[in-house]
């Protein structure tokens, strides 16, 4: 995940907005949004989280706390937070791996092995060659620049 939050914040940055990217190692969707939730209070900018949407009953907890306003692929959601509206989501349905990932290349998903290094904390070794590949980068392309704009209207008329 952290690759792919650090390849969104360097194409938020050709769009001319800052961008930061704090990461957590495996701390839960509980956490994370707990987490998310606390910056966005503290800071006066957007904050965008990147996030799974998980399966099941667990999507409710996404759901709970986020309005989902705009589809960029089947699997790529984007939401602003209801609670505190200056932090945007990208959420990866059902997770990152499955909703991303593995339709840049398959064999993350048939091969256990494979999986499992994408989900350990070495992940952006096996992940940083998959964000270079044309289909990653027009799909995060995509997802910058609705980010963009989101931010741009948000952002005060001078």
């Amino acid at each position: 995940m952290q690759c792919v939050a650090e390849e969104l914040e360097r194409l938020i940055r050709e769009f001319g907005y800052h961008a930061r990217t704090i990461h957590k190692y495996m701390q839960g969707r509980g956490r994370v949004v707990k987490e998310v939730m606390r910056v966005a209070g503290e800071v006066g900018g957007l904050v965008v989280a990147v996030i799974d949407y998980e399966r099941g009953a667990s999507r409710v907890f996404i759901d709970k706390h986020f309005d989902l306003v705009e589809r960029i692929e089947a699997t790529i959601l984007l939401g602003i937070g209801r609670r505190r509206r200056n932090l945007i989501a990208v959420i990866f349905g059902p997770d990152i791996e499955e909703g991303f990932l593995c339709k840049i290349n398959r064999a993350i998903c048939q091969n256990i092995t494979y999986y499992r290094r994408v989900k350990s904390e070495r992940a952006c070794s096996v992940i940083a060659g998959l964000i270079g590949e044309q289909s990653a980068q027009r799909a995060l392309r995509r997802i910058a620049e609705s980010l963009a704009n989101i931010i741009k209207q948000a952002s005060p008329k001078s």
